[in-house]
């Protein structure tokens, strides 16, 4: 998955990207939201802000970056 968010996505030319993690639950999906986001020009959607990740999912994460 980090290979893909860092390496892979940036190479190719999407018209639409939706990310849906395993801790993610759907419970209702509109067809249209590609749709309805250029309706309101939105680029972005999100269901929760969290400002950081639990540390142990970031591990080693900021020395690589660097």
């Amino acid at each position: 998955m980090c290979h893909f968010w860092f390496i892979d996505f940036l190479d190719n030319d999407y018209q639409y990207l939706i990310r849906i993690d395993e801790d993610c639950f759907i419970h209702k999906f509109d067809n249209d939201i590609f749709e309805l986001m250029e309706k309101k020009n939105q680029v972005f959607i999100f269901p929760y802000f969290r400002k950081f990740d639990i540390p142990d999912v970031t591990l080693g994460m900021t020395k690589l970056l660097k």
